[in-house]
């Protein structure tokens, strides 16, 4: 059975075509368990974004788990946790909240962007796919993740926390925590 730092290697192998891919020499230079300590670490986080930025959106969440083995019978391939949603009316919202993981990876990683290919190789693809081919409309999808993120960053990080000591959400929980969040900040939800 491959161990996750391979794992780690092929997801971010499947980032590589995408601008700002991660250098996988980063992943390399470190031991096993420290890059499996620092996804275990940011993993929370990114799919809090996902959920946040959904509910944002007027997107219904039905759960968020950082289960690997749940994540990966829902989605049927391997991944690193996963945040479940309704499909948008609007496909480009597909793209803005898978930018939204990637957009919150980035920002947490000490290290450069070496994380960002183990925890966000299905969201490079989710945004290609969703956003078009065009390379402008990518870059307005992640735009709008980075303007959604700075806005809801106190959610996200209260979710974050909710998530890595639980490890599991309902879509309900998610948006209580959103709602409280947002309540304590003098803000409504929209």
């Amino acid at each position: 059975m491959p161990s996750r730092v391979m794992l780690a290697m092929v997801l971010a192998l499947a980032c590589a075509p995408s601008e700002g891919a991660p250098r996988l020499d980063a992943v390399r230079a470190r031991d096993e368990r420290t890059a499996e300590a620092l996804i275990e670490r940011h993993k929370p986080y990114h799919e809090a974004a996902h959920a946040v930025v959904a509910i944002a959106l007027g997107v219904r969440v039905h759960y968020v788990t950082l289960n690997d083995f749940e994540a990966s019978m829902d989605v049927g391939e391997p991944v690193a946790g996963g945040t479940f949603h309704e499909l948008p009316s609007d496909p480009t919202d597909v793209a803005v909240i898978a930018a939204a993981g990637l957009v919150v990876t980035r920002e947490l990683a000490r290290f450069g962007e070496s994380l960002a290919g183990p925890l966000c190789a299905i969201d490079v693809r989710r945004i290609q796919e969703w956003a078009g081919p065009d390379i402008a409309d990518r870059k307005r999808a992640v735009h709008r993740a980075r303007q959604i993120v700075r806005k809801y960053r106190g959610s996200i990080q209260a979710v974050g926390q909710a998530l890595h000591e639980h490890r599991r959400l309902t879509g309900n929980e998610i948006a209580m925590i959103v709602e409280r969040t947002r309540a304590v900040q003098g803000r409504s939800l929209r």
